[in-house]
């Protein structure tokens, strides 16, 4: 019985060495490609979602820009208004062409603070929106 187990045991020693060293090189680059795979589309997704906050910023610092502008020519409109007057002989029409005026740019830099507020927070929603729901990282399940 020992010689038999022996003659069996040699070739299934043979047939379970066939090929093992390849198999398990093969094995180990393929976990290595998956996983490079893997970080190569979290570097793509986290270069999109930097491009997002980017342009969310850009965005949002625009809006800034034109919120401060506009709140430096209400300040002048508002000074307009109020104290600055002028000379008592100039005619009506041209005193109630200046008051329409005023109130007309009083009302539009306004309306143009008002809007860049809302493009901002927008922008930033947009932000928050795009970066939750569309542009997730890709991990593997």
């Amino acid at each position: 019985p020992l010689p038999l187990l022996a003659a069996v045991a040699a070739p299934a020693a043979t047939l379970w060495n066939y090929n093992r060293a390849n198999f398990l090189y093969d094995s180990g680059q393929k976990v290595t490609r998956t996983y490079t795979s893997i970080s190569y589309q979290m570097q793509q997704f986290q270069l999109y979602r930097q491009d997002v906050r980017d342009l969310v910023a850009l965005t949002a610092e625009k809006m800034n820009n034109y919120h401060v502008v506009a709140c430096l020519e209400l300040g002048m409109t508002a000074t307009l208004l109020g104290p600055a007057r002028l000379p008592d002989d100039v005619p009506e029409w041209v005193l109630w062409h200046q008051l329409i005026s005023l109130c007309a740019a009083f009302v539009f830099l306004v309306t143009s603070m008002w809007l860049a507020t809302r493009a901002a927070v927008a922008a930033g929603s947009f932000n928050v929106r795009l970066q939750t729901q569309y542009i997730r990282l890709p991990l593997p399940d």
